[in-house]
């Protein structure tokens, strides 16, 4: 019979099948139980495990404070069926640190990116979202369904952003919070709430707090030998600081024992210059004028029998006509016939050197100051004053006590992305101070890298001597002189 036009049409009822919801959780369920990249080690297992509300975690470097981050998101968030925001101190190293991170040790099985607002919703039916708090207040409006915050490197996060954004979003779901980084003096929420988790005060109930230095991350090999090394050859603060996760008073001071290394004394010969001693093996350091308030300052050190390096001569003068540095300069390595010379190659210090090198034949090795570089080389000075392994003037010398007043003033001072940065007080200087940093590389070398062989990096100098030797002659006070004129015992 045929159907009639217009008329009402049924629909039979979907039949779901009974435990179409109860399948779906059993998933959920088997999703919550993530087979991780990586596995977490007994104290960072007791960490994640503890129940306190406030837990802060001091670690040093390389313990696996990321690990540990990124595991308690997901297995808190997955938990509790909640988000958990995962933050770090800014954009960059939230991207590039904790989402990375992330991204690489989570299996894909177990989760559902949104690159763009960085947040991973999980199969287990828990979400983390990673935020940067250096625009924290646009995080205000994200803590839907929010059940934790985790704050990595928190110690270089402000206490506006915790104090003001974080904290209160935890208010209305009784959240917790997990703080995670290496220390930064004894000043800041995360060392305030460090305290609070030692305290065992009533009031403070809800804190624990945990130290945890380098060498308890039983992962790391050769661990014993490795933190003798780097006990032996950082300064005692940065140590503490970095690798025994200590709050350090001092952190931001560079230099320590300076007064104790006050004990080398100016000698001055009748041409004003020291008398240098047959055989001695001396090192120079150049440091040039940036700027009409800066100072162009050469270091002398002397490489005593046991290793000790005395400072011989040191000289300071300000912004004076292009030609008459370069003379100054050669006069004085022509003077002690350096086995070695450095100097800073930014601003004019590369014009210089090759000038000097075209006038007078004489090699001075560059140094490119950068961000990057300029630590190890700050390092390795602190470490030579820390372990006296250097002689200064006094401060009763006049140039001494410029010398002894730019060490003590030295700071050292961290970014929001966590990285070192060094450098004087405004409105000092620090002249004095990256010529002796030249002057003590030039006769140690780059530790852990350039060896240094007989003074000088092996092959360097006789390149260099070798290309002289070769080179055109040239007039000099009206005579006509070889190219490769040597001066002195050694160029």
């Amino acid at each position: 019979m045929p159907r009639k036009r217009g008329g009402a049409r049924s629909i039979a009822p979907v039949q779901l099948p009974a435990n179409l919801f109860a399948q779906a959780e059993e998933r959920r369920e088997a999703a919550r139980h993530v087979d991780w990249k990586f596995s977490l080690y007994p104290a960072q297992q007791e960490i994640e495990a503890d129940a306190h509300r406030f837990k802060t975690v001091c670690n040093g470097r390389r313990w696996g404070k990321s690990f540990l981050a990124s595991h308690a998101a997901v297995e808190r968030a997955n938990a509790e069926q909640g988000l958990v925001m995962l933050t770090a101190p800014t954009y960059k190293t939230a991207k590039n640190g904790v989402w990375a991170h992330l991204l690489n040790n989570l299996p894909a099985q177990y989760r559902a990116v949104h690159q763009s607002d960085m947040t991973v919703e999980l199969t287990g039916g828990g979400r983390v979202l990673v935020g940067s708090l250096d625009q924290a207040d646009n995080l205000r409006g994200a803590g839907t369904g929010l059940v934790g915050i985790i704050v990595d490197e928190a110690a270089f996060v402000p206490d506006y952003a915790v104090e003001n954004v974080l904290r209160p979003m935890l208010m209305d779901c009784n959240g917790w919070l997990l703080a995670i980084s290496t220390p930064k003096g004894r000043r800041g929420w995360f060392y305030r709430y460090w305290l609070r988790g030692q305290s065992g005060d009533v009031q403070d109930a809800a804190y624990r707090s945990w130290s945890m230095p380098t060498w308890t991350n039983p992962t790391l090999p050769n661990i014993e030998a490795e933190i003798d090394d780097l006990r032996n050859s950082m300064p005692e603060n940065v140590f503490q600081q970095e690798i025994a996760a200590a709050f350090v008073d001092d952190v931001g001071q560079v230099f320590r024992d300076v007064q104790l290394c006050e004990l080398a004394k100016r000698q001055v010969g009748k041409d004003g210059l020291p008398v240098p001693i047959p055989g001695a093996d001396y090192y120079v350091g150049i440091d040039f004028a940036r700027s009409g308030s800066d100072y162009t300052v050469i270091t002398v050190l002397e490489k005593l029998d046991d290793g000790t390096l005395s400072l011989v001569w040191l000289d300071r003068w300000g912004r004076i006509p292009d030609e008459e540095p370069i003379n100054r300069l050669a006069r004085v390595i022509l003077h002690f016939q350096p086995r070695r010379s450095i100097g800073e190659e930014n601003s004019f210090g590369g014009v210089y050197m090759a000038w000097m090198a075209s006038k007078y034949h004489i090699k001075v090795d560059l140094f490119n100051t950068t961000g990057q570089s300029k630590e190890p080389l700050v390092q390795q000075l602190a470490a030579a004053i820390e372990f006296h392994r250097l002689d200064l003037w006094p401060e009763s010398d006049p140039l001494g006590k410029v010398l002894v007043n730019e060490l003590l003033s030295y700071e050292r001072q961290e970014t929001a992305e966590g990285h070192a940065t060094y450098s004087a007080p405004v409105g000092y200087h620090d002249d004095c101070v990256m010529s002796l940093c030249m002057a003590v590389r030039a006769a140690e070398g780059e530790l852990g890298g350039d060896a240094v062989v007989g003074g000088h990096i092996e092959g360097s100098v006789e390149d260099w001597m070798l290309q002289r030797w070769e080179a055109p002659a040239v007039e000099r006070g009206g005579v006509l002189v070889p190219g490769g004129a040597r001066f002195g015992r050694r160029w």
